[in-house]
């Protein structure tokens, strides 16, 4: 008994697991193509939704479109649309049939009972309030399409204070009238502001008494998409919007978020991407087998603020900080910075890499000169270090011999004298003289020619020390005996003459 017990649990598990694994499929049947752009909001928000949070499971998602814009919902369409999808889907069973606008519902209810499959059904963009009292509670739940007139009543007010009448423009369908409808029980609210409809099937007379509107009207666009050109076959939604554009008496704002291009500024509009979504939350609840009672239908959440800026721009129309705080806004013009974001940052990026490239090279260069320059100055001090040693050694030679030292330099006639004695002469405070001041301050006149030839002889002979005996003039005019050791020195391919002055510290 137990063993038995165990088994079913386990049994009950296992199933449970494998039925939620099982294939899910949904079936889709639009009023309109699968062009135009309501219907495609819609249906990109019902998918994606779907898509995004069903994961796990096997999911098959097949589309219809009925196209009543195109072809009116007679019933002998409607037989061949019921008869084309029974072959179709012969042994198909959806688990969750979701339709978009009027016609479609409207198709499915009158068609319930001929149609081979039977599943929950989830409606978005009805704009048919009246058809609730006809949906089955446990059978139907879906989104209603309401157009918030109250909104777009003010936005005008405050566009426009002095404004006393608003135009509302139609294509003359059944979903015209039904927008109509709800509209009427709406306005009631507005004693002050005269409303008028304008609905014609044809564009060309749409456009025709709209030309007859005071400068600066405002008209709200309710539904569009069945206006017919010419040849009265449709015209596109886009070229629709395009012609209505052109009239340059009117400004144009939107209740349906499809219509918001070319000079339509917008409006608080029904978003269609919402009512998809919307639609989907619930289609995402029956599927994960939450009762159908608690998936309640809505008539609020599906309505949004977008307003077209080149529009308002080309209007010259501002929205308040009110209402621009939750709005969307389309067709807004980039910045410089926005516009060529990637080519600034791509520049920057540039510069970023070339300076800090540059700042390293400053820093090693820098750095190298630097090192060059202490090393320098390095080599500096120990060039004077040396110099100051070397002529602490010369001072303490001339003391202890009690000698000057004189050097020749043939080349540019020049004397250099290093006297650290007590010994004052002529030229004390120079270490250079020319080699004329040198014999006319220091010699005494009768010893030049001695000492010249002493010079010329040391001059013709290499390490060879000539003396040479003469008088010194001192700094107070007095004169020394000396002696004179000459001897000819080579120092960087120029001829040298050193000489050493020894005292003999006897003055005349």
């Amino acid at each position: 008994m137990k063993n038995l017990f165990l088994f079913l649990i386990f049994f009950s598990i296992y199933q449970i697991d494998l039925h939620a694994n099982e294939q899910k499929n949904i079936l889709i049947i639009h009023s309109y193509s699968q062009e135009y752009a309501w219907t495609k909001k819609q249906h990109d928000g019902f998918v994606n939704y779907i898509n995004e949070n069903i994961k796990t499971t096997p999911l098959e998602i097949s589309t219809e479109y009925l196209d009543t814009k195109r072809v009116k919902l007679t019933k002998e369409y409607q037989d061949a649309f019921v008869k084309y999808l029974n072959v179709k889907y012969a042994g198909y069973t959806p688990d969750i049939i979701y339709v978009s606008d009027d016609n479609a519902l409207t198709f499915m209810l009158e068609n319930q009972d001929t149609l081979h499959f039977n599943a929950p059904l989830i409606f978005s963009g009805i704009n048919n309030i009246e058809l609730k009292e006809k949906l089955e509670a446990k059978k139907f739940t879906g989104i209603y399409e309401i157009k918030e007139i109250a909104q777009n009543i003010e936005l005008i007010r405050n566009f426009s204070p002095q404004t006393r009448e608003i135009y509302f423009l139609g294509d003359d369908s059944e979903t015209y009238d039904s927008i109509k409808n709800n509209i009427k029980t709406q306005i009631s609210k507005y004693p002050n502001i005269k409303f008028k409809f304008i609905s014609f099937q044809k564009l060309s007379k749409v456009k025709k008494e709209l030309e007859k509107l005071p400068n600066r009207s405002f008209v709200l666009l309710t539904t569009i998409g069945a206006l017919k050109d010419e040849d009265i076959k449709n015209s596109t939604l886009h070229n629709s919007i395009r012609e209505l554009s052109e009239l340059k008496n009117i400004i144009l704002l939107s209740m349906e978020d499809a219509y918001i291009e070319h000079n339509v500024i917008g409006g608080y509009v029904t978003d269609g991407v919402k009512q998809g979504t919307l639609a989907a939350q619930k289609a995402y609840k029956i599927l994960k087998k939450i009762p159908f009672d608690d998936v309640n239908n809505k008539t609020a959440d599906a309505n949004t603020y977008i307003f077209n800026k080149k529009a308002l721009f080309d209007s010259k129309l501002f929205l308040s900080e009110y209402i621009s705080r939750d709005a969307i806004i389309i067709n807004e013009e980039n910045t410089f910075y926005i516009k060529y974001q990637k080519q600034i940052l791509n520049v920057f990026f540039i510069f970023l890499v070339v300076s800090l490239i540059s700042l390293t090279l400053i820093y090693f260069i820098s750095r190298e000169k630097k090192y060059k320059l202490q090393n320098s100055i390095n080599k500096l001090k120990k060039y004077k270090h040396d110099a100051l040693k070397k002529r602490k050694i010369i001072s303490n030679i001339q003391n202890i011999l009690n000698s000057i030292y004189w050097e020749y330099d043939t080349q540019n006639e020049t004397v250099y004298i290093l006297n650290y004695t007590d010994t004052k002469i002529e030229s004390e405070n120079k270490s250079s003289l020319s080699y004329d001041d040198f014999f006319n301050t220091l010699i005494h006149p009768s010893d030049f020619y001695e000492l010249q030839h002493a010079i010329i002889k040391a001059k013709n002979l290499n390490n060879i020390s000539i003396t040479c005996k003469h008088r010194l003039i001192l700094k107070d005019g007095s004169f020394i005996k000396v002696t004179n050791n000459i001897l000819h020195v080579k120092s960087n391919n120029s001829i040298k003459i050193a000489g050493l002055i020894l005292l003999n510290e006897s003055s005349e």
